[in-house]
């Protein structure tokens, strides 16, 4: 049922997609040598984007589900993905990019785009930093390219995003502490100089 509820989804979102992106329909299909790829393994799922750059389907996270439910054959795991929301992307000029993003971000999945391929990763622990990489896109000389933009795809938590369960709090700036200080001391030299008027 998930599976149907996804691809009618990614349809829904296709036909969206059409109207916005005009004559050049652009579509994400899962690479014929990737069918059995495991997307929480080091290799990821390579797609390719057929008919041009395929900007309109890249950022767009039903459009992986929708291919990787209609495409993917198992055994390898899982069936169908999940990759939340559509939280932002980097552009890059190396192989590899760190992507350190706010604490409040909850990254599920990446996306590593060099030319007209993807190549697709899961986490295994939603996280705010990582290391993104193209390990399979390479060029007619067999050369790894050069990744162009990394998409990432989760949740930005909104409610004890630390997750320490609320034992800490932050520790204020210097600043901060030194107003406090000088905020005492004034309290202080106030009561001492009413205490000495008053006898």
């Amino acid at each position: 049922m998930k599976r149907l509820l996804s691809v009618a989804a990614a349809a829904l979102s296709a036909v969206t997609m059409m109207g916005v992106a005009g004559s050049a329909q652009a579509a994400l299909t899962l690479r014929a040598d990737n069918l059995n790829c495991d997307v929480f393994g080091a290799t990821g799922c390579v797609f390719d984007l057929d008919n041009g750059d395929g900007s309109a389907v890249f950022d767009n996270p039903l459009a992986y589900e929708a291919a990787y439910a209609a495409q993917h054959q198992e055994p390898a795991p899982p069936p169908t993905i999940d990759l939340g929301d559509y939280l932002g992307k980097t552009d890059g000029v190396t192989t590899s990019l760190q992507i350190n993003l706010p604490v409040n971000y909850l990254v599920n999945f990446y996306s590593v785009k060099s030319s007209t391929s993807v190549i697709l990763f899961g986490l295994s622990t939603p996280t705010n930093s990582f290391l993104a990489v193209n390990n399979g896109i390479r060029n007619r000389n067999g050369v790894l390219q050069d990744i162009s933009h990394v998409t990432y795809y989760g949740s930005v938590c909104t409610d004890n995003c630390g997750g320490g369960g609320g034992t800490g709090g932050a520790v204020p700036e210097p600043a901060t502490w030194a107003m406090m200080i000088m905020g005492f001391g004034g309290v202080g030299s106030l009561m001492r100089r009413r205490r000495s008027a008053i006898a």
